[in-house]
């Protein structure tokens, strides 16, 4: 059975083990720790094998010893018979040996090292890092920090608002979808990375963060001071509308969504005397999630067996067609399949998928396939266009490492990377006014696209 997290599958593979490290001289080290040089030889073989894309030693050097104040370039470092491209523990040995070389303790020389893996992975892409021992913000942390209740994308080099949680602090002070966030704690936004913006929103429990924030076509900023609080994600949103239609809305896959659609779907097709004649599934804002949950709620809607997307990566693990079973759907085998009991109706009830720009990754894995099989007709405007799968590596010593590890292409075997799902029925939603609501022109158009379906 495969277990598939972090807007994909997640490998629960630990690769590396933490060891006390010991003060030695104030004088450059020989060689780093053996604790230290068994976690380096680990990241730098886990990205040879496992990174979606070949990478070169030099590269992955250069990289890491950059993150050092040296006082010539990384490629001066080392010659070309010291970096033959096959031999990885030639590649591993140099680095290790010229942050020993810049390291006066095992505790400077073990600081040195985070900061080179830190700067090497982040150096693979935008959605590949390395989180430290007890990193606030890794995905292994057991640390619950508080938040504000926004999910955001950096576009370039602001941080836009995709959503305010409802109930979170951002929401109850106004801020809203499209709203850019310019300073946190009166530093500028400007350039920073996502987990850089993370670590600076979030905080403890009842702290308060100042934000500074400019509305889409307006000049000047608004200020808020919010205080920390714990917001869970959004549950999916079921319910009947109209009398004769079901509205779903999910803002992201996480591990209780599939559970809550199908039993809340399940309840309001069964209802005595209830007439269904639509159905719309709302994506937008829906940046992706867990992978077992974009395959079940695509197979919800699809005839068994079919093909929902094809995932090639480099390693073995990282190459499969995912279809409408239940293996690739149950995070447990022994968990009962609510997707088979549904009424053979949903898989032929008239349905119509909402989404928007911000709609990426594994929603996007939801929508090509309902859109390639004629399921649904798709209303809104472009997604995101995001096909890459990220994999977490965590390690015994509290650190993690997240990988993209492989692409997703969808059932007809294109790849939506950078062009996005490209709607049936194009039409722009309003970002003043609230999804889901009365005044939703979205939603209102995919109603009116069912009325007219016979059913």
């Amino acid at each position: 059975m495969k277990i598939f997290t972090a807007l994909s599958f997640t490998l629960m593979t630990s690769f590396c083990t933490a060891q006390s490290l010991a003060e030695t001289a104030n004088e450059p080290l020989k060689m780093l720790s053996k604790a230290d040089k068994s976690k380096l030889e680990a990241v730098f073989h886990q990205i040879k094998i496992e990174f979606v894309t070949p990478t070169k030693n030099d590269q992955l050097v250069n990289a890491c010893l950059s993150s050092l104040s040296l006082s010539e370039s990384p490629a001066t470092l080392y010659t070309e018979k010291d970096m033959d491209l096959e031999d990885e523990s030639k590649a591993v040995l140099k680095i290790a040996q010229v942050i020993a070389s810049q390291s006066s303790s095992e505790a400077d020389s073990h600081k040195n090292l985070e900061k080179c893996l830190i700067s090497m992975v982040s150096s693979l892409n935008a959605d590949s890092h390395y989180y430290p021992p007890a990193e606030e913000n890794s995905p292994t942390s057991a640390i619950k920090l508080a938040g504000i209740g926004v999910e955001f994308k950096i576009k370039d080099g602001m941080l836009f608002v995709v959503s305010a949680l409802d109930t979170g602090p951002a929401q109850k002070a106004g801020i809203r979808r499209g709203d850019i966030i310019t300073n946190i704690d009166k530093s500028s936004t400007k350039g920073l990375s996502m987990n850089e913006a993370v670590k600076l929103l979030r905080g403890e429990l009842n702290s308060t963060v100042e934000l500074d924030v400019t509305r889409q076509n307006q000049t000047e900023s608004s200020k808020f001071v919010l205080k920390r609080d714990y917001v869970k994600a959004a549950a999916p949103e079921i319910k009947r509308i109209q009398n004769h239609y079901i509205y779903i809305q999910t803002k992201s896959q996480n591990q209780d969504s599939l559970e809550s659609i199908a039993v809340k779907l399940d309840q309001l097709l069964q209802e005595k005397n209830a007439v269904t004649n639509g159905i719309i599934l709302d994506l937008r804002n829906n940046s992706g999630g867990l992978l077992y949950v974009s395959a079940g709620i695509s197979a919800i809607f699809l005839p068994q067996k079919s093909l929902i997307a094809s995932v090639k990566g480099t390693s073995k693990l990282a190459n499969f067609n995912m279809t409408a079973e239940r293996e690739f759907y149950l995070s447990d085998m022994k968990k009962k399949d609510l997707i088979k009991k549904l009424p053979d109706v949903t898989k032929k009830i008239p349905l119509v998928v909402l989404i928007n720009h911000d709609t990426a990754s594994g929603s996007e894995i939801i929508a090509s396939a309902l859109q390639e099989y004629k399921r649904a007709k798709i209303i809104g405007t472009t997604s995101f266009g995001r096909s890459s799968l990220e994999t977490i590596f965590p390690m015994h010593d509290g650190s993690a490492l997240k990988l993209s590890t492989a692409k997703w292409y969808t059932s007809l075997g294109n790849s939506i990377e950078s062009v996005g799902v490209i709607p049936d029925i194009v039409i722009s939603d309003n970002a003043d006014v609230m999804i889901g609501s009365e005044n939703d022109i979205v939603l209102n158009r995919g109603l009116e696209h069912l009325s007219l379906v016979q059913h």
